[in-house]
């Protein structure tokens, strides 16, 4: 808020003396300086505001759809209040109007009962996976320091593993970095923790997470120095989770399984031959043979993990349930090294 207020030449000597006086106080000067702003500070008329807009971009509800279709479960860190938080899940569909939303809040040294409220939310979280019905859970910043003081990271992690949506409002930078860390070493089997963020506080949360996503924004660049991939809008992820990443896992995999087995099948043959030869040491092709082995043979496997596509790119994002394959492993398991 912007104000004005014409001073006299007795006022503004006043404030002045008094403003010089605060400023090299040694005790209390904190407080000197708020007595010395009180002076001037009143009677003003208002000349206008001022505000920073922090509104979505284009496609985050689609993006954000297309995600959770895939399977994907999203925990929001944000330093919003727990309304203003609640009020954007909503908006970006993070939430919806038949979900059970959990709410789990403290005040500093009330770690008995988030205990309590820890305990009285599992059965509802796993009444909500019994029935179907989703589940989301809005937790505080200050309810996390409780849930780490009383050491009752597993309980949470057991709640909020059991819903399809977390949300973390007045969270610091430290404590969403905290929250990926508890993920990654509490949640078994072992998940793969993607961070996108695009803001000097989401470093540390990048950085901890196993793929980090920068987003280039008015927020400066840091987020994307810090991040694996970088992309302008929030709305890119979805094709480079949906398409290229799914594409890439697949030529990944093939890519694999062809090497492993052109390799094998060279080794396995000379293995069997010293039997049929009497263990003498000879070899079972010219030496050029065995050079030109890998060379000639690689050439077709290269060109599949460029190109091969199964799907076309507006499928992929019009099914974003075709992610399950790389999600589950599916495409490189056990049972594909030996089919």
């Amino acid at each position: 808020v912007l104000g004005r207020r014409t001073l006299s030449v007795v006022e503004y000597n006043a404030y002045a003396a008094a403003y010089s006086t605060a400023q090299v106080a040694i005790e209390g000067r904190e407080q000197a300086l708020a007595t010395a702003a009180d002076l001037i500070e009143r009677d003003l008329e208002i000349v206008g505001a001022t505000a920073i807009e922090d509104k979505l971009q284009v496609g985050v509800e689609e993006t954000i759809e297309r995600v959770r279709g895939a399977g994907i479960k999203l925990w929001v860190l944000t330093g919003d209040k727990l309304e203003t938080a609640r009020n954007i899940g909503f908006s970006t569909r993070v939430l919806a109007s038949d979900m059970d939303i959990l709410v789990l809040d403290a005040a500093a040294g009330e770690g008995e009962l988030v205990r309590e409220r820890l305990q009285a939310l599992v059965p509802r979280a796993t009444a909500g996976e019994e029935t179907g019905r989703s589940v989301a859970l809005m937790v505080t910043g200050q309810a996390l320091e409780e849930v780490t003081h009383i050491a009752c990271e597993s309980v949470f992690l057991g709640l909020a593993t059991r819903c399809c949506v977390v949300i973390a409002c007045r969270v610091s930078p430290a404590q969403k970095a905290q929250l990926v860390r508890m993920v990654r070493r509490g949640v078994t089997p072992a998940p793969v923790t993607l961070a996108v963020g695009d803001g000097a506080n989401d470093v540390p949360m990048i950085q901890e997470a196993q793929v980090g996503i920068g987003i280039a924004g008015r927020e400066g660049k840091q987020a994307v120095n810090s991040a694996d991939f970088g992309i302008a809008q929030f709305r890119y992820l979805q094709r480079l989770l949906l398409v290229h990443g799914r594409w890439n896992y697949r030529r990944a995999c093939k890519f694999t399984l062809y090497s492993f087995w052109k390799n094998a099948v060279l080794v396995l043959l000379l293995f069997y031959y010293s039997f049929a030869s009497g263990y003498a040491g000879t070899s079972l092709f010219e030496d050029w043979v065995r050079a030109s082995y890998n060379v000639v043979l690689s050439t077709p496997i290269i060109a599949v993990g460029i190109f091969d596509r199964d799907v076309m790119p507006r499928e992929a994002l019009e099914h974003p349930e075709l992610y399950e394959t790389g999600r589950r492993g599916l495409d490189l398991n056990a049972m594909k090294w030996v089919e």
